[in-house]
């Protein structure tokens, strides 16, 4: 863009590590264009670039300097600068270039009289190259994993197809490896949202309003209202799954008494929101839950230990062992599942919304559910939950049922 905010060419999209295309020189009268403020290489996040100049008429020279990136044995243009005759250049920031240390430049940079092209001139190291691990998951598993140099780009996988959504790229970008911090692993997931067309005009609140006029109980409507927000946003491709398996399956069980002859209704109203596929693999998994948790009076008594505030307490702090007996003697057909880490290490899991390590975790689990009240206060599909905790713990877990 030029110095007043005008835009002199209609937005680049551009892939991610890509360049975008400058425009011609702009022109303002009484000033000078010597460059860009930014340069226009490896673009991995939105980016203004707007035009610099200097007051007065001056005869400019282009000086253009051009570096080596790692992974890349070509040379790469990092910037063009319009000196004024007589004038310095000014070197851009130098990027990554694994395994080699920057020397010099190779041309004149000072007094500039001429266009010049400038190469960096480098020394060749002799220590070990650090690398670091990048991992590609997409809906709860690692599909790819690469050890990249640091500064160069990782190669993203081919993503599986999702009936009812698009592939909208990935969480964070895989060029110039770099984090800057001390783990030396990089996690990239895989971002999904509506296939368009699919999202109906209608908004949350037009979902929230036909199933409160239905006359659904509160909780309920608050379910399908935050599965709504969500899947108007791109997600990574379990999110949604996880929602309709934990804010929705165990409340809608156990107001199933109040719903089930609202349920074709309810069904039609999410449909006309969602989209028929999106729709359709949500509903699937929430009438799975369903049909698997809608028993008798022990899975309501399960259902309402799951709030017993005693195992919320974070002082008395009962055992992840004991609240898993407990839910076996009110249903004594259930299993109770050891899990640790494959790696010998801590496991991670989620407990009131956040990340914590154990040495080991147990659970109960009866009907293809698992009744964990510090991971969420309704049960969850097992499948999902073991999803969960795989993608948290990306050295594998161990599952042994122990009774």
């Amino acid at each position: 863009m030029d110095y007043n905010g005008k835009a002199l060419l209609n937005p680049q999209y551009v892939v991610d590590g890509g360049s975008a295309v400058s425009p011609l020189k702009p022109v303002r009268e009484g000033y000078t264009f010597i460059g860009w403020d930014k340069e226009n290489y490896r673009i991995s996040s939105p980016l203004k670039i707007q035009a610099l100049y200097k007051e007065g008429i001056y005869l400019t020279c282009p000086v253009s300097f051009y570096v080596k990136i790692t992974g890349n044995p070509s040379w790469q243009l990092l910037k063009t600068e319009y000196v004024p005759v007589g004038d310095d250049a000014h070197p851009p920031k130098l990027p990554v270039n694994a395994g080699y240390t920057f020397r010099e430049w190779s041309g004149q940079i000072t007094g500039i009289q001429t266009a010049q092209n400038v190469y960096a001139q480098y020394n060749k190291n002799t220590e070990t190259e650090i690398t670091y691990t990048v991992r590609f998951w997409c809906r709860g598993e690692v599909i790819k994993t690469e050890e990249v140099a640091i500064g160069g780009n990782a190669t993203p996988p081919s993503v599986p197809g999702l009936k009812g959504y698009s592939f909208a790229g990935w969480d964070k970008s895989y060029v110039n490896i770099n984090p800057g911090t001390r783990s030396m692993a990089v996690d990239i997931t895989a971002q999904y949202q509506l296939t368009s067309g699919m999202q109906n005009a209608g908004s949350v609140s037009d979902l929230v309003n036909a199933l409160m006029a239905l006359g659904v109980p509160v909780a309920v409507k608050n379910g399908f209202s935050a599965l709504g927000a969500a899947i108007i946003n791109p997600f990574d491709g379990i999110i949604l799954d996880v929602l309709a398996a934990t804010a929705l399956v165990g409340t809608i069980i156990y107001y199933w008494d109040d719903i089930k002859d609202l349920w074709s209704d309810i069904k039609v109203i999410f449909r006309n929101f969602a989209g028929m596929d999106a729709a359709g693999e949500i509903l699937d998994n929430i009438e799975a839950g369903v049909d698997e948790g809608v028993d008798d009076n022990k899975d309501k008594e399960l259902h309402d230990a799951m709030n017993n505030p005693i195992y919320k307490d974070l002082v008395d702090n009962i055992d992840c062992a004991e609240i898993a007996e407990d839910l076996l003697k009110i249903q004594k057909k259930g299993t109770i599942y050891n899990i640790t880490a494959k790696d010998g290490g801590r496991l991670r899991v989620y407990e009131y919304g956040e990340v914590k390590s154990y040495i080991y975790h147990n659970v109960f689990s009866y009907k293809g559910l698992i009744y964990d009240p510090r991971y969420f206060v309704t049960p969850v599909l097992k499948d999902i939950y073991f999803a969960n905790l795989k993608s948290i713990n990306p050295n594998g877990i161990n599952v042994y049922e122990i009774h």
